[in-house]
């Protein structure tokens, strides 16, 4: 009779490790609903195809905030 193995993903991990990966596993589905709702949200808030278009660029390049140096 063959000796059962434990499979290669559920083998003993370090708890850290593990902690890890849910974090990074979370993280992931977070940006992953945030990409697919914004045009949504975009779209709810302005008729102006334009902006629901333009808002991911001005989001990940922070043109919201004031590019002035600080006195």
């Amino acid at each position: 009779m063959a000796r059962w193995r434990r499979p290669p993903w559920r083998a003993d991990r370090d708890p850290d490790f593990t902690r890890l990966w849910w974090a990074s596993a979370v993280s992931d589905l977070g940006d992953g609903m945030t990409i697919g709702t914004g045009p949504l949200l975009s779209a709810s808030l302005t008729d102006d195809p334009a902006l629901v278009v333009w808002r991911p660029f001005a989001a990940a390049t922070d043109l919201h905030r004031s590019t002035a140096a600080a006195p």
